[in-house]
């Protein structure tokens, strides 16, 4: 019965484990927002960040040394800085915000990184009805301000090493198959030297 529980539990077991409990699907991070600004197309900027689904904004502060201290505490792995000449910026094509992201785990970096990608077009437009006619300069702007609308600041694992993160997970992993291991030969070696039979007699 003990090997029949064990042909069958211990493989459903790693399956949960390595097909729901190790997810690279990064989703719902929570994030904090320290919209200086305090615009329409800021607060735009804001929630087109949230719709990507990657973040959820629980909290608002009201500046970016206050978001440090919720990354630093743990209250939030990923904070956007949208600072009081964003509207400048966004008309300009420079980053217009700044994302600070708990980097410890590489793939919560990278997913945080995609964020940056965020179309502005539809932002640019409301800041400015006209730049559908705008000159060159300004429609280079409005290309560059697409290309990259935020900039990226990572903490504590800034050049995205995966043992650091890889590695803590591993060793749960290991030590598990290797435990049953150990408890499987123990169990038969021990009947094979005819202690088991002797402990089951034993009063």
């Amino acid at each position: 019965r003990l090997s029949g529980a064990m042909i069958v539990g211990i493989p459903v077991v790693m399956t949960l484990l390595f097909g729901y409990a190790i997810n690279t699907d990064v989703r719902d991070l929570p994030a904090a927002v320290a919209d200086q600004a305090g615009t329409t197309a800021s607060r735009a900027m804001a929630a087109a960040v949230e719709a990507s689904g990657v973040v959820r904004i629980v909290e608002r502060v009201p500046d970016p040394a206050t978001l440090e201290r919720r990354l630093a505490a743990g209250s939030i792995v990923v904070g956007l800085h949208l600072p009081q000449d964003f509207e400048q910026r966004l008309v300009e094509g420079r980053p217009v915000g700044q994302l600070l992201v708990d980097g410890s785990d590489p793939v919560v970096q990278n997913a945080a990184r995609a964020l940056t990608q965020v179309p502005l077009q539809a932002l640019l437009d409301r800041v400015r009805p006209a730049a559908s006619v705008a000159g060159p300069d300004q429609a280079a702007a409005a290309g560059q301000a697409a290309g990259g609308a935020l900039a990226v600041r990572a903490y504590y694992n800034p050049e995205r090493r995966s043992p650091v993160f890889i590695v803590p997970g591993l060793c749960g992993v290991i030590l598990t198959l290797t435990m049953v291991l150990f408890t499987a030969v123990a169990i038969v070696r021990e009947r094979e030297r005819g202690n088991l039979e002797l402990l089951i007699t034993t009063p």
